[in-house]
């Protein structure tokens, strides 16, 4: 339970940070940070289906633990998601809509929620899966800074406005960094950081609007796996 637990708390802090951003601070190339996220919410808008691939370096400050993960995500709006953690230990998060099952082969534990309850998705990407990562609900609760251009991207400097400081999904102050494809406007890398965690974060592959097999968003309970179900 405490490993599928603090997964979550994982997976809702090192991936809050895609779309995070606010207005009105200048670029070096005279573009603004509204007009940044004005083209990245065109982007967006695009997407009906993502699919992405990327790696995380992770740090718990105040345990002095290090580890790296390698992920995949396949998500079609509105509810339906395949994700999958290969390292350090493999883990299946799936939708098909409704249910989701969170999957720990090392465990043989199977735990099920409804889409609606669990509250780690809301963060996978803000913006595109629920009403609270929009653009308009970003704008509201995060200030961002202009902080260098680098190469093809743009980075950005964001952090929680003071009256929003604290947060239902993150302890502490936070604070984190976020690369923008200065031509398609959708991220490329970030890094966050807050009083227990460090996480630089790097998309490998990122493609949008794919044909994908929906067996994809299926899953059957394995015969000899616990299983979890935390909605009853």
């Amino acid at each position: 339970m405490m490993v599928v637990i603090r997964m979550k708390k994982i997976i809702v802090k090192t991936l809050t940070v895609f779309y995070f951003s606010s207005v009105y601070y200048l670029v070096a190339d005279e573009i603004t940070v509204n007009e940044i996220l004005n083209k990245m919410q065109e982007y967006e808008n695009k997407i009906n289906i993502l699919e992405i691939s990327f790696k995380q370096n992770i740090e718990f400050v105040n345990v002095g633990e290090k580890y790296e993960t390698e992920c995949k995500l396949v998500y079609e709006k509105p509810k339906k998601l395949y994700y999958e953690q290969n390292k350090p230990q493999k883990i299946q998060i799936i939708s098909n809509g409704n249910n989701l099952f969170l999957y720990n082969p090392s465990y043989k534990q199977v735990f099920v929620e409804n889409w609606k309850s669990w509250k780690g998705i809301d963060y996978f990407i803000p913006g595109l899966f629920t009403h609270e990562g929009n653009t308009k609900y970003l704008k509201k609760y995060f200030n961002i800074k202009f902080d260098k251009k680098e190469d093809n991207f743009y980075v950005l400097y964001i952090t929680p406005k003071k009256k929003y400081e604290k947060s239902k999904y993150l302890d502490g102050k936070y604070q984190f960094y976020l690369w923008i494809d200065e031509k398609e406007y959708y991220p490329k890398k970030f890094k966050f950081q807050s009083e227990t965690v460090i996480s630089t974060t790097e998309i490998l592959d990122w493609q949008i609007n794919t044909a994908i097999d929906e067996k994809i968003f299926q899953f059957t309970i394995p015969e000899d796996v616990e299983v979890l179900r935390l909605n009853k």
